[in-house]
This record gives structure tokens, sequence and C-alpha cells, in this order.
């Protein structure tokens, strides 16, 4: 429905907009689905350092980019099926880690 989309559009808004304000992690913003492949090569960590670290330290859970195959390596997707307040509270879990 017309409805679900525009509450994605935001919530992809809001992910993308949380992960600009970082220097190590960047993302382009997707067209469709309801996932952000974000890049975090800036942070030295692999896909699933990086992963194994935001669960451990933040209780994120991200999906490693090589788990796509070896291209994804520097990349982690991110899923924005959540509610607007867990997504602020996840990043500001992470920001903690990496700024």
């Amino acid at each position: 429905s017309q409805m679900m989309m525009s509450t994605f559009e935001e919530r992809r808004n809001l992910i993308c907009d949380r992960i600009d304000k970082f220097s190590s992690i960047s993302c382009i913003r997707p067209n469709g689905a309801f996932y952000v492949f974000a890049n975090i090569e800036k942070t030295q960590l692999s896909s699933e350092e990086f992963c194994d670290l935001i669960l451990d330290s933040a209780g994120v859970a991200a999906c490693p980019g090589n788990f796509f195959g070896s291209s994804g390596e520097g990349f982690v997707r991110f899923c924005f099926a959540n509610s607007s307040q867990r997504i602020h509270s996840a990043f500001d879990r992470i920001g903690k880690l990496f700024e």
C-alpha cells in the first residue's frame, strides 16, 4: 500500500541520514527493498569483524557483505524493516563505537 511504501521510504531516509553522519561508514540510498548496503572500509575492519563488533558491543545485527560474494567485502547490510525508534537507538549505540 502507499502508506507502507511511505513508511519504508521514511525509514530508509532515516538510516541513510544516520549512516551519513559517520566519517568511517557511508552508503548509497537504495531505490527498493528494505536494506542498505553500507561501505565500512574506512573502519579498517573486515565485514565479519565489523558485524561481530556491533553485535557483541552494541547489540545490533547486520549481515557481512562477503556473505554475498567476495566483492561484498568491505560492506555490511543493514535492514531497516524496524521502527524509527529502534533504528535511532541502534545507531546511537553504533555511534559510541565509531565516533
